[in-house]
């Protein structure tokens, strides 16, 4: 049975948006007239009104990109480019390939009148080669990447915090196998000797993106050997989480878990396996693990996720039929785990399962949902009762395992009408 992706539980990225009060500002219709009118103007700074162009989808504003594109000078090409490609001009690709090639144009050619594409005014010729070929990437042309290269070699000498360019390298090690190994390598390497967190953080989200399912031994080995925190979250959320059934994650969690040096990535770990896989065993797992953790501030949080625990949600494009199996699957397991006790009652629950599958099987949703109630209602009353005399009891685990599995099976039935599955 599917649970909730793990990626959902575990990514807590909050991503901040800085919207100028202009964007935050909708234009009437005449105002936005104006402003693609406006876009015929060279010495204007135009990065205003096409952001705004994007953000509202203002495809009127693609034949003024189109028009006057050549006249602009090298910034405002740059914004004229992007504008093209967010809204879909069928010329984007044309333009970038021939503002790529007038970038390159000779310094004796810049002062030519007749020249067409004019570069004298980028204060960056390869920044704004890089930007085109950026485009060029999303466009599916991977033609181009010399100057990519070129460009992180540049700023690996100038010692920038963080290196332009290597965003590109998903896209040359996906695309361009020739080069593959040398992209790769150049990865590695910043993320090797970068030190600044947020730059670890994004070397690592395109790592992420770089690699397929065939390489997860080898991202399970770059995992296992990285000394980094954020290397190693970077990868649980952004890769790993894409395969999470295709190798045993749960195993790498884990066994990372047991082993990592960084507290709050062992805080991380728990939640991973709390509430994204959230068996049985990972249950016990954890307060197994809790006994040997020794940061006193970490170990009481564990206690607290513990406590607080409930199985998460469940997937629902998965079958009642087989949720119902699951929940059948659950007695077993938390019996093993000495989380109710009593063959008899353990029998009891499974009874009732099955008539509530014979139930939905025979059409009647109704009254399976009155038979998982019942469950539902046996496993309260006996755990409520555990102190007493009675043979049968449910511990506070066993309890949370079939008590909320039930619930979510209830409330994907219908409460109060006969329905045909």
């Amino acid at each position: 049975m599917r649970r909730t992706s793990i990626i959902k539980i575990t990514v807590f990225i909050v991503i901040a948006t800085t919207i100028s009060g202009y964007t935050q500002t909708k234009l009437n219709q005449e105002d936005v007239e104006f402003y693609i009118s406006n876009l015929s103007k060279v010495d204007d700074i135009h990065s205003w009104e096409i952001d705004y162009f994007i953000e509202n989808r203002i495809v009127e504003a693609v034949p003024n990109l189109e028009q006057y594109f050549w006249q602009q000078n090298c910034d405002n090409q740059r914004y004229f480019l992007e504008g093209l490609y967010f809204l879909g001009s069928s010329l984007t690709h044309q333009y970038a390939l021939a503002l790529f090639d007038s970038l390159s144009v000779t310094e004796k050619e810049f002062y030519d009148p007749a020249e067409k594409y004019n570069s004298i005014d980028c204060g960056d010729l390869l920044r704004e080669k890089v930007f085109c070929i950026q485009i060029l990437y999303r466009l599916g042309d991977y033609s181009k990447t010399d100057e990519v290269f070129e460009l992180i070699e540049r700023e690996k000498e100038q010692g920038s915090s963080e290196i332009a360019g290597i965003n590109l390298l998903p896209f040359i090690i996906k695309y361009r196998p020739d080069l593959k190994e040398q992209a790769k390598q150049e990865l590695m390497q910043a993320i090797s000797v970068t030190t600044d967190d947020r730059t670890m953080f994004a070397y690592s989200l395109a790592l992420s993106s770089a690699f397929d399912e065939e390489e997860i031994p080898e991202i399970v080995q770059i995992f296992k050997n990285s000394s980094s925190p954020q290397v190693k979250r970077a990868l649980m959320q952004f890769y790993f989480s894409r395969y999470e059934n295709k190798f045993d994650l749960n195993g790498l969690v884990k066994e990372s878990l047991l082993t990592e040096p960084n507290e709050e990535l062992r805080l991380f770990y728990v939640k991973v396996l709390l509430l994204g896989f959230a068996t049985p065993s990972d249950y016990e797992f954890i307060k197994n693990y809790y006994q040997n953790e020794n940061n006193d501030t970490i170990k009481s949080l564990i206690q607290y996720e513990i406590n607080s625990f409930i199985p998460a949600p469940i997937d629902t494009s998965d079958s009642v039929i087989d949720l119902l199996n699951n929940l059948n699957n659950y007695i077993d397991s938390v019996s093993a785990y000495n989380w109710l006790y009593n063959l008899t009652f353990s029998n009891e629950l499974k009874n009732i399962l099955t008539t509530a599958k014979t139930n939905l099987q025979n059409g009647d949703s109704l009254a399976c949902r009155v038979q998982v109630k019942l469950f539902q209602d046996l496993v309260h009353n006996v755990y409520k009762d555990s102190l007493n005399s009675d043979a049968r009891f449910v511990t506070i685990e066993g309890w949370k395992f079939l008590y909320w599995n039930a619930q979510y099976i209830i409330d994907l039935l219908p409460a109060d009408a006969w329905k045909k599955e």
